[in-house]
């Protein structure tokens, strides 16, 4: 089997994340290279690793327990290998500056990986080429619907599939467009100058005018962050949402008091 070459001055990311000749690293070196919470590493592995979807144990990663971690005894712990193309995917949910550096160093892994993978004959490259086309085929089938009914927008999906199937040499091309301004309830409190007696910005208060309003679905846009390691969905607003809103406040000459239920949210204006 064709292996990465190893090279004798190893960069300081080669060094940390331990890449082997077959361009794998493991979740706990990667985990470990992306700086996260140290006592949030089993809820990270569960929910980006065993519980992801998109990932298939054998295939993008493999379990194994370290061999010598407990010389003393006790429970052994569980770590995975990862291939290049997982940790890639790993990585860019991190959304920091050592997950930018570990993507970028694992597409130069990839793109060695393929290189190597090019020296074999050209019937056994077209044949293993048709196999991965047709397996990335039938990925995208099932995922892009699970996508829509998600509401990712379409950048988002074009990313997903782009990343999908740069291993098999297919550019997706990217929808050109714009990056439309959104906005949380936070930003919004503070455009419109809705404050606490503590001087905050009111999200609250924001929330419970909304409560009021008619949205349409459209004007909801759903987008993901990660924090602590774990990847969540939240709710952004189009603009014409905040527009809504000061149409509100000015129909009801802004009250000092905006209310959701038994709840009454205390305003002033700046």
């Amino acid at each position: 089997m064709n292996k990465l070459a190893i090279k004798e001055a190893q960069t300081p990311i080669e060094i940390a994340l331990q890449v082997d000749g077959e361009g794998r690293t493991t979740a706990r070196k990667l985990y470990e290279f992306l700086e996260l919470d140290k006592s949030n590493f089993s809820k990270w592995c569960k929910v980006n690793i065993i519980e992801n979807a998109f990932a298939e144990k054998d295939v993008d990663y493999l379990v194994f327990v370290p061999k010598d971690e407990n010389p003393k005894g006790g429970r052994p712990t569980t770590d995975y290998k990862l291939t290049a193309s997982f940790a890639k995917k790993l990585a860019m949910g991190c959304q920091n500056k050592r997950g930018e550096e570990a993507r970028i160093y694992f597409i130069a892994v990839e793109d060695k990986l393929k290189e190597i993978a090019t020296k074999g004959t050209l019937s056994q490259s077209q044949t293993s080429s048709k196999r991965k086309l047709a397996s990335v085929n039938n990925a995208a089938k099932i995922i892009l619907p699970q996508l829509i009914a998600a509401g990712v927008d379409p950048v988002q999906r074009t990313y997903f599939l782009k990343d999908m199937y740069a291993p098999v040499g297919i550019n997706v091309p990217m929808i050109r467009v714009e990056q439309e301004k959104l906005y949380e309830q936070t930003e919004m409190a503070e455009i419109l100058g809705v404050f606490s007696k503590s001087g905050k910005p009111h999200a609250q208060a924001i929330g419970a005018i909304m409560s009021k309003i008619y949205i349409a679905d459209d004007e909801v846009v759903k987008t993901s962050y990660t924090k602590n390691g774990h990847t969540d969905v939240a709710n952004q607003y189009r603009k014409s949402v905040m527009e809504t809103v000061e149409a509100w406040l000015e129909a009801h000459n802004y009250p000092t008091g905006i209310s959701t239920g038994a709840k009454v949210f205390t305003v002033c204006y700046r």
